[in-house]
């Protein structure tokens, strides 16, 4: 027993150190960031992206987007919730007049001015999916000139998202597009 306990206690005091020394070289490496010239930066270029939407009920989005689109809760608290799509498509949702927040991210999304788009493989299928599921859909599944057949339906919040596969654009569309 006596053994027992010393060995805690050495496990103990080598935890510590070890922390204690991780702590010192971040903060070393924090200074020298810190002490680092400003690197120049001649565009902005992101790593990833992702809106986020102020909306009056997130348990809606968050029970809305698990069930119908695969996604899944990466953060969650009372105000704020942050889902990512098993492909990698991230989304977020937060409540409005939040006081952690800038005022200039207080208010409600209006319903207007905004598409969240999401492309999938087969718009026939999803679109029928929908329609069995009795989900909220505004427009009717249909090809465009430009190369795209979709959907449009509007989640529990009012976010229209619009369902699309890309297609063969008619001659007319074709020259829009780059070669990449």
């Amino acid at each position: 027993m006596k053994n027992k306990k010393i060995m805690y206690s050495v496990v103990s005091i080598l935890c510590f150190v070890l922390v204690n020394m991780t702590n010192a070289q971040n903060k070393i490496s924090n200074n020298e960031l810190t002490q680092k010239k400003t690197k120049e930066v001649k565009m902005i270029t992101p790593n990833t992206a992702f809106p986020v939407f102020i909306v009056n009920n997130i348990e809606k989005a968050k029970t809305f987007y698990e069930k119908y689109f695969d996604f899944n809760v990466v953060f969650e608290n009372e105000w704020y919730l942050h889902l990512v799509s098993n492909s990698g498509i991230q989304v977020a949702f937060m409540l409005p007049d939040q006081p952690t927040q800038p005022n200039i991210y207080h208010t409600k999304f209006s319903g207007s001015g905004v598409i969240f788009s999401l492309e999938v493989n087969d718009a026939d299928s999803v679109y029928s999916f929908a329609k069995k599921q009795a989900l909220d859909i505004v427009l009717d599944l249909r090809s465009e000139e430009w190369g795209q057949r979709h959907f449009s339906l509007k989640d529990p919040n009012g976010i229209y998202i619009d369902i699309i596969q890309a297609i063969q654009p008619t001659d007319e569309y074709k020259q829009d597009y780059e070669d990449k």
